[in-house]
C-alpha cells in the first residue's frame, strides 16, 4: 500500500490500527483504552523503547536459563566455551565503558 494522503487511505490506516489494537487486547487481556495509551506513549518515546529493547536483549543473553529447552539455551550449551569467552569479553567492555563515563 502506498503512502497516499487521500481520505480513503487514512480510513484504511485507521481500520488497520484499530484491528491491531483489538488483536493485542485479546492476546494480553487489556482494554482498548490501555492499548491505545500504550501505543501513544511508545510513539512519543522511541528512544526509550530502543534503549529498553537493547538492555533486555543484553540481559537475556547473560541470564539465559541454560537448562531450559529453548533455542538460545541449546545454542549456548553447544558453544559453551565461546559463551564463556563472550561473557569475559563483555565484562571487560563493560568495565571500560564504566571508566569512560
Amino acid at each position: 500500500k502506498g503512502k497516499g494522503s487521500s481520505a480513503a487511505s487514512n480510513v484504511y490506516k485507521g481500520q488497520e490500527h484499530s484491528t491491531r489494537i483489538e488483536k493485542w487486547c485479546r492476546i494480553l487481556a487489556i482494554s482498548k483504552a490501555r492499548a491505545k495509551a500504550n501505543k501513544k506513549w511508545n510513539d512519543a518515546n522511541p528512544l526509550n523503547i530502543t534503549y529498553n529493547q537493547k538492555k533486555r536483549a543484553a540481559r537475556n543473553f547473560v541470564n539465559t536459563n541454560l537448562s531450559a529447552d529453548t533455542k538460545i539455551a541449546k545454542a549456548i550449551n553447544y558453544y559453551i566455551d565461546d559463551y564463556k569467552n563472550d561473557l569475559i569479553e563483555l565484562r571487560s567492555e563493560i568495565d571500560k565503558r564504566l571508566k569512560s563515563l
